[in-house]
C-alpha cells in the first residue's frame, strides 16, 4: 500500500496561514494591551533602613510612647534614615488600626457624632454662619484658662448674654471691674425695661430702671470752702415712669456705703443739700455713698445711689 507523502514546506505554509486567518474571523482582531491589574497589598514587617519599598507594602513601627503604628507605601522608594511618621509623609500613609488620618483639606459630607466622646486639644474653632447659625448647645461649663501673664481669657464680640429666669440662680461673681460704654445717653440710646442698669453720660453716673417705662438718676457737685469739702448738693433728679407722685428720702453714708459708712444726714427734699462741714465728717469726707429711695403713689420703687470718690477740692 503505498504511503502518502508528506506536505511540503509551501504546503505546511498555506495550511498555517489558513488556520490563522480562520481564527481570527472567530476571535477578532487582537486590540492593545489592557492595563495591568491591581498591585497586591504586601506585608513586610517592621520598617527596616536600605530596603526597597514598593506601592502596596504594609509595615509596621513601634512609637516613643510603646504603641504599634501600620502604614501603607504610597510612593515606591529606597528606605535612607527616613521611617514613616504618625500621620503619614509623602511615601507612607498610616493606616493604623482605631486613627482617624485626615488632614483637613477636603470638607467633611456629614455630622461628626462622637458618640459622647471628648474632642481634645483644639487649638482654634471657628464657627461660620449667618443669623441663626453658628450655634454652640447645649454647654454646661466654659471654663477659661488666661491671666496677666499671658493674654486675657475673653468673650469678645457679644450683642447679649441672656441669664435664665430663676430668681435665686443667675449669679455673675467676682468681676474685678465692670466697664460700661460711657458713650451711652439714658433712656435716648436704651430702652428702659424693669432692673435695667446702664451708664448715662450726660449725669456721669448708673442709671437703675425701676418700672418698665422709667428710670431713676441724679447728679451731684462738692461745694468747698478753704480746700475742705462743706457741702454735698444734689443738682438734678431724673425719675421717669409711675404716676409722677413721688416723694424722696436721701441716705448719705461716709467713708463706705449703708453696710459699711456711717449714716450723716438724710433729706426727703427733691433736690436736698448736706452740710458736711461739721462731725462727724469735720471737713474730712470725700469718699461715701448717697442714696436716693424714691416712692410714688402706685408703686414702691427701688433706689438710685452713686458713689462719692472724690470731693474735688483744690
Amino acid at each position: 500500500m503505498a504511503q502518502p507523502s508528506r506536505p511540503s514546506t509551501g504546503d505546511i505554509d498555506q495550511i498555517f496561514t489558513a488556520i490563522r486567518i480562520r481564527l481570527g474571523a472567530l476571535t477578532g482582531s487582537r486590540g492593545a494591551a489592557g492595563p495591568p491589574g491591581p498591585k497586591p497589598l504586601i506585608w513586610k514587617g517592621t520598617w527596616t533602613d536600605d530596603t526597597d519599598y514598593e506601592l502596596g507594602d504594609i509595615v509596621k513601627l513601634d512609637t516613643a510612647g510603646s504603641s504599634t503604628l501600620t502604614y501603607l507605601c504610597i510612593d515606591a522608594h529606597t528606605s535612607s534614615g527616613n521611617p514613616p511618621v504618625p500621620g503619614g509623609n509623602t511615601q507612607w500613609h498610616e493606616i493604623s488600626p482605631g486613627y482617624l488620618i485626615i488632614d483637613g483639606s477636603r470638607a467633611m459630607t456629614g455630622d461628626l457624632n462622637m458618640d459622647s466622646h471628648e474632642i481634645d486639644n483644639i487649638l482654634n474653632a471657628h464657627v461660620v454662619g449667618g443669623v441663626g447659625d453658628g450655634v454652640i448647645d447645649g454647654v454646661r461649663v466654659i471654663h477659661m484658662a488666661g491671666d496677666d501673664d499671658d493674654g486675657e481669657a475673653r468673650i469678645d464680640g457679644l450683642e447679649r448674654t441672656i441669664f435664665n429666669d430663676e430668681p435665686t440662680k443667675s449669679v455673675i461673681e467676682n468681676p474685678s471691674v465692670v466697664k460700661f460704654n460711657p458713650a451711652v445717653t439714658a433712656d435716648a440710646d436704651t430702652t428702659p425695661a424693669l432692673g435695667q442698669l446702664s451708664y448715662d453720660t450726660q449725669e456721669r453716673t448708673l442709671v437703675t430702671y425701676v418700672t418698665a417705662d422709667g428710670c431713676v438718676s441724679f447728679d451731684v457737685s462738692w461745694h468747698c470752702v478753704g480746700g475742705f469739702p462743706a457741702s454735698i448738693v444734689v443738682d438734678s433728679v431724673t425719675v421717669g415712669g409711675g404716676s409722677g407722685n413721688y416723694t424722696y428720702s436721701w441716705r448719705l453714708y461716709a467713708f463706705g456705703d449703708e453696710d459699711t459708712g456711717t449714716l450723716v444726714a438724710t433729706s426727703s427734699d427733691a433736690l436736698p443739700t448736706f452740710d458736711i462741714s461739721g462731725p462727724p465728717v469735720s471737713n474730712q469726707l470725700c469718699s461715701g455713698w448717697l442714696y436716693l429711695d424714691l416712692h410714688d403713689a402706685d408703686v414702691d420703687v427701688d433706689h438710685a445711689w452713686s458713689s462719692l470718690m472724690d470731693c474735688n477740692c483744690v
